[in-house]
């Protein structure tokens, strides 16, 4: 979970999660569906990462219940805003 890790240590304000196409290249893809959480002072890498993967059956339910309606409809992603989040190490924390 890393790119929570660091989400949590740089004190980003909204993490969240998304549903996308593969694409050839990183943060390429369509996005079909994404969900948004406020991070709340105090709330650990744990925590964080278990609200958002609470928030994925819900999300998925939408991007199919949009696709069995026909009206799913994808986004393309700002390739400048991509962000790598890199391998942090015991001395990160």
């Amino acid at each position: 979970m890393p790119a929570v890790e660091w989400t949590v240590r740089e004190g980003d304000p909204i993490a969240g999660g998304s549903i996308y196409h593969l694409a050839e290249r990183m943060d390429a893809g369509l996005v079909l569906g994404r969900s948004r959480r406020a991070i709340e002072p105090g709330l650990t890498a744990g925590e964080l990462h278990d609200a958002l993967a609470g928030d994925g059956p819900a999300l998925m339910e939408d991007v199919l219940a949009r696709h069995a309606a026909g009206s799913l409809r994808g986004e393309a992603q700002d390739e400048s805003r991509v962000t790598i989040a890199l391998k942090m190490s015991k001395g990160d924390g």
